[in-house]
């Protein structure tokens, strides 16, 4: 299958966190090691309006925050790094409507190897708190699934979701309970 924009319900975050909102915020780690955790460390006890949540949703805003991290104060709304997470959403949006989830493909132990070597990528530029690579990192790997789409393994997309999830909970829960992952 072919990645294209065509045909594909486009990407409603309000509708997904509305919908989602109680079952995401008491998950067992949200607040301990989750996006609720990331969300007081990194957005502290500053304010945003409600308007920017109605543009932007909770992911696209904790996942800006970390990509500009430690710029708190530098911060601006609307502006292409914005607007580059919220492509990001989509893009992992889109490629969940895309691919195989009939599991006939495999992921392989070259896939896998990828795989481990971002994992490790992850977990060392989470621990320096370089949340600016982490996000980077996670979009690096959706552009790559996105240019070999009909090589991506049900297997491998939701271990990368599983990943996710920690940063971006909303969308991530609602990919994984849609298609049963």
């Amino acid at each position: 299958m072919q990645f294209t924009n065509e045909n594909i319900e486009p990407f409603n975050h309000a509708e997904i966190e509305n919908r989602l909102k109680d079952s995401v915020k008491s998950e067992e780690n949200f607040y301990t090691t989750g996006a609720g955790f990331y969300e007081k460390k990194l957005l502290g006890d500053a304010s945003y309006s409600e308007s920017m949540f109605f543009d932007y949703g909770f992911d696209c805003i904790l996942l800006y925050v970390m990509f500009m991290y430690p710029q708190k104060a530098d911060l601006k709304w609307g502006d292409r790094n914005t607007d580059a997470i919220y492509h990001f959403l989509s893009k992992i949006w889109r490629i969940s409507r895309c691919i195989d989830l009939n599991g006939r493909l495999q992921f392989t132990d070259e896939r896998k190897q990828i795989f481990e070597s971002f994992l490790d990528d992850i977990r060392f530029y989470k621990e320096k708190e370089k949340y600016h690579n982490v996000v980077a990192i996670y979009m690096k790997m959706a552009n790559s699934y996105a240019k070999d789409i009909k090589h991506l393994s049900k297997e491998e997309w939701t271990k990368y979701l599983q990943n996710l999830h920690t940063y971006a909970p909303f969308i991530t829960k609602d990919i994984i309970d849609t298609y049963n992952l």
